[in-house]
């Protein structure tokens, strides 16, 4: 007499069992296929996640809070070092003023968060925005800020998408908002005429006066600085192109990774649709395809650089 058993066994909560168990008795063989579930099922899940709540939060906190001065504004005064200690942030009347946090990304609609869901109560898309009147929207123009994400924590995506996508991907966090050089002015500019008395010590006993810089000086002036870092400066009189050799090779400049939605066909752009990261893209094409379902399988995410012109 010999048993014998081939299956599957899954639990604890509930146990699944599925298999086949055959038998031989005295020569005849008994065989038996069965598929049971039993014990208690568990029903636990997560709770939903009011994400608008760590977003405040997140938004509260001074941390994720920055102000820098432009460096291409000029200041006009010179201010000391203020240490604030409380929920203040100071900002310089021509400065930048920025926000970004890491709690969820902004401006698209998120379908999970983590291991949980967005409550279907709260809200699954948000942005954020500053207001202020349409004068001053000139002089204190806006810009998002971007951080990697992770868009598998908030995003339902296929197995093929996961594979296809990178672990994270730059997403809007915040936003900036920075002065103009026109946003302060000063006043009319007066007209002074200065006049400087050129002075050459040498070995002489009495110094030599000059009325006005000699041929020589202005000599002696641009050997002296010749590959120093007055000479280096871009305000000095010779730049950093000037000094660079003629066959050295151009300097290397890295772009943003962007994409576009293509058609399948020619790999042309369809209706100049564009994003900044491959998630993005794919909210995009996904809204396209629920507008009108007979573009399925003639639109495709491919990179910028790879659209046919």
């Amino acid at each position: 007499m010999s048993i014998s058993f081939a299956g599957l066994l899954e639990g604890p909560t509930p146990w699944h069992v599925q298999g086949n168990v055959s038998f031989k008795v005295l020569g005849v063989e008994f065989d038996k296929d069965f598929d049971k579930t039993f014990g208690d099922h568990d029903t636990t899940t997560l709770p939903d996640v009011k994400v608008l709540d760590k977003l405040i939060v997140a938004l509260k906190d001074k941390k994720n809070w920055q102000a820098t001065v432009s460096d291409d504004v000029p200041l006009l005064v010179t201010i000391r070092e203020f240490n604030s200690s409380g929920p203040e942030v100071v900002v310089h009347p021509q400065g930048k003023l920025a926000v970004s946090q890491k709690i969820v990304p902004l401006d698209i609609d998120i379908t999970r968060f983590g291991n949980c869901r967005p409550d279907p109560i709260g809200y699954s898309y948000f942005s954020l925005n500053i207001s202020y009147d349409a004068s001053t929207a000139s002089l204190l123009p806006k810009d998002p800020l971007k951080e990697y994400f992770a868009p598998n924590e908030f995003f339902n995506l296929s197995e093929t998408d996961r594979l296809n996508s990178a672990s994270f991907q730059q997403l809007t966090s915040g936003l900036e908002v920075k002065s103009t050089s026109t946003a302060l002015k000063g006043g009319k500019p007066r007209r002074r005429r200065y006049e400087y008395e050129q002075i050459i010590m040498d070995s002489r006993r009495s110094p030599v006066r000059m009325l006005s810089p000699s041929t020589v000086a202005v000599a002696f002036r641009t050997n002296s600085t010749t590959g120093t870092t007055a000479a280096n400066s871009t305000l000095g009189s010779a730049s950093i192109d000037r000094l660079r050799a003629s066959d050295a090779p151009l300097p290397i400049t890295e772009t943003e990774a962007s994409f576009a939605i293509a058609r399948t066909s020619n790999l042309t752009n369809y209706n100049s649709l564009t994003a900044n990261s491959r998630i993005e893209a794919q909210k995009i094409l996904e809204r396209e395809l629920l507008l009108n379902p007979a573009l399925e399988g003639q639109l495709q995410i491919v990179n910028q650089f790879e659209v046919a012109v």
